[in-house]
């Protein structure tokens, strides 16, 4: 008897082979939805934040305006610095917002706008950071990580001793630095040796820098420096390289060292207009020097004469010393100049020349000045009108 294939086998086969393409066409079917459109002009709007323009004025305690103040918008990259009056202008948008106003040496603030049109601050003085600064020609360094060999005066100490030159004025303030005056003359030439003496042929006088302009060395042979030709009452700071370091900075030049110089200059928002005098008078201080009168004077000639007997009496006995006899050279003076001595060869005159030599007369020194800022130039004029007499007569 012949047996039969179970039904369901068969059954599973044929649902096997109709399934197969059934399940490729469901994976080429995409389902794809579209909304309608809404007629509502409100809900089809996008929606955008106007900027509006923030000003204001950053200042120091002492209500002065800060040039250069960082002001960002906190969280964005969007900012601007303040002027040269410390003035500054923003575009922030709507709503709440925080400015970061930030400054070397001062505490940074940051301060919420809200709707304010005009945001005015004042920064506090960073006490903690706050140091010394020195300018090094390659940028600034705090002076206590300054390794370079750098002396510095400020304008408080310049105003101590008044002087007609800054080279007077830096005599005896920094050490190392020596200062010599080579004349009589008021204000008259002046060395001034950093480093000593580098050579016998070329100049070893240092090299001025005046507010970054190098002024010209010279070689010491005229009658005042290029520095003499500023006034000292405009100089506000001086600093002095000493050390080899300054000729990585200036070359050559630097090797005998280098005097920076910075000047006075105008601030902004303030104009001013100054007037200071001077007056001095040369006096003799009372260690004056001891001389000899006329009447000691000639008591001395005539000792010295006397001791020819002692210490040559071969040449005294043969008249190897007989022009030099006073009694002789007296007479021939009074025969020459009537009036010098009386009959007896007595001197009539009594003169005091370290007194005839000398004066003690009045000098005075007139400054005008007026500092400000026009616009974007700072302007710094001064006028002085100085007349300077020496101890010596004849020397103005």
């Amino acid at each position: 008897m012949k047996q039969l294939l179970p039904p369901q086998v068969l059954l599973g086969r044929q649902f096997y082979l109709s399934a197969t393409p059934l399940l490729l066409a469901l994976c080429c079917v995409s389902f794809t939805y579209a909304k309608p459109y809404d007629h509502n002009p409100l809900t089809n709007t996008t929606v955008s934040v106007a900027d509006r323009t923030l000003t204001g004025r950053v200042t120091d305690e002492k209500s002065e305006g800060l040039p250069g103040v960082s002001v960002i918008l906190k969280g964005t990259q969007r900012g601007t610095v303040t002027d040269a009056d410390g003035r500054y202008k923003l575009d922030v948008p709507n709503g709440t917002s925080i400015l970061v106003f930030s400054f070397v040496g001062y505490i940074s603030q940051e301060v919420s706008i809200g709707n304010q049109s005009s945001v005015n601050i004042s920064l506090k003085a960073d006490s903690k950071v706050l140091d010394e600064i020195v300018v090094i020609g390659y940028g600034t360094s705090k002076k206590s990580d300054l390794t370079g060999a750098v002396s510095g005066v400020k304008e408080a100490e310049l105003m101590e001793r008044p002087a007609p030159s800054l080279n007077q004025q830096l005599s005896g303030r920094m050490p190392g630095v020596q200062v010599n005056t080579n004349s009589g003359r008021p204000g008259g030439r002046t060395t001034v040796r950093i480093r000593g003496f580098s050579s016998i042929n070329s100049s070893n006088n240092p090299l001025y820098v005046v507010d970054g302009v190098m002024l010209p060395q010279g070689t010491g042979d005229q009658f005042s420096n290029p520095i003499d030709y500023i006034n000292p009452n405009d100089i506000v700071n001086v600093e002095v390289l000493k050390d080899a370091s300054s000729t990585a900075i200036y070359g050559a030049r630097g090797a005998n060292g280098v005097i920076l110089i910075s000047t006075r200059k105008g601030k902004a928002g303030e104009s001013r207009v100054t007037y200071d005098t001077q007056f001095s008078v040369n006096t003799i201080g009372p260690n004056k020097p001891k001389v000899l009168n006329a009447k000691e004077y000639l008591a001395t000639e005539d000792l010295a004469y006397a001791n020819m007997a002692k210490f040559d009496p071969a040449g005294w006995a043969a008249g190897k010393w007989t022009y030099l006899d006073p009694v002789v050279r007296r007479k021939a003076f009074s025969a020459a100049h009537p009036g010098v001595f009386d009959a007896n060869l007595n001197p009539l005159y009594d003169t005091d020349w370290f007194k005839e030599s000398s004066q003690s007369v009045l000098s005075q020194n007139h400054q005008l000045g007026f500092s400000g800022v026009m616009s974007v130039p700072s302007i710094h004029f001064h006028l002085t009108i100085a007349t300077i007499r020496g101890l010596s007569k004849h020397r103005t």
